[in-house]
């Protein structure tokens, strides 16, 4: 229930990146559709497949943020995470509509959930959180995934259709990272929490590596090292977990990580992205 009319907008760093968000939108028709996917028709298999756990949580991402926009509701003193979820929100349905246009282009359809079971337990550890933070937890840590997954396709086909998909992606998820690790730095977290978050880390990860070892051949299929993706993957979230006073590693990116930098930085400067 709103309880208060007048909002507080003190929290600025949630606005300003509801600001980048805003000034960053595109949609499906900011593409060429008959451009190539540079992808031979093994790939384009192997594609949909290894998509299919992205595709999903771009669904659920979309369905989580508005249940948390609910959880928020009724306070003037968060009116800046509001905002940006609602950002977020068009994002992951932008996301999603994305990659559904990809799979038709590509003629091929992402795996049913009998045929990753892991994948359901993955998002519905997501979903079942009933208190915003550790959905956000849930969220930063699959959206770290997701950068390293959009950054290496983006990579390996940088002038394809779905190379300038990925490019696109790829800075909205930055954005996401920014506002997730910015909430939960801001939650006030208690050892309890700190402990459940740790605990889900392990959760996710576990169920990352399980849905991946059953994708190895289409893994394969590109060449990829999956025990190396992985690794970058655990050294960003213990990098996380550093900065958010939740884990004391070593907060130091590794050469990799500065390249991710870098990229971001180029794809943000590019026309139609954001300011």
């Amino acid at each position: 229930m709103l309880r208060t009319v007048w909002p507080d907008f003190s929290d600025e760093r949630s606005i300003s990146l509801f600001h980048k968000g805003v000034k960053g939108q595109w949609a499906a028709d900011t593409f060429d559709w008959s451009k190539e996917v540079g992808m031979d028709r093994f790939e384009r298999t192997s594609l949909a497949r290894l998509l299919t756990p992205v595709y999903v949580g771009e669904e659920t991402a979309l369905a989580g943020a508005s249940a948390v926009i609910l959880k928020l509701f009724g306070s003037s003193t968060n009116v800046g995470e509001r905002l940006f979820l609602a950002s977020f929100a068009l994002d992951e349905a932008r996301h999603f509509e994305i990659l559904t246009r990809l799979d038709n282009k590509i003629d091929r359809r992402p795996l049913e959930i009998r045929e990753l079971k892991q994948m359901l337990r993955y998002h519905a550890a997501l979903l079942r959180a009933k208190h915003p933070v550790p959905w956000m937890w849930g969220i930063l840590v699959s959206d770290l995934f997701a950068k390293h997954f959009y950054g290496t396709f983006y990579r390996t086909f940088p002038d394809t259709l779905f190379g300038e998909l990925s490019g696109r992606i790829l800075v909205d998820e930055s954005r996401h990272q920014a506002f997730a690790e910015h909430f939960l730095k801001n939650a006030g977290l208690d050892r309890e929490m700190k402990k459940a978050l740790l605990d889900m880390r392990d959760e996710l990860l576990d169920l990352m590596e399980q849905m991946y070892a059953h994708l190895k051949s289409d893994i394969d299929t590109f060449g990829y090292d999956a025990e190396q993706f992985f690794a970058r993957l655990t050294h960003d979230i213990e990098t996380k977990l550093t900065r958010l006073e939740i884990y004391n590693g070593k907060d130091e990116g590794w050469q990799h990580d500065e390249d991710e930098a870098r990229l971001l930085e180029q794809l943000e400067g590019q026309p139609g992205t954001q300011d």
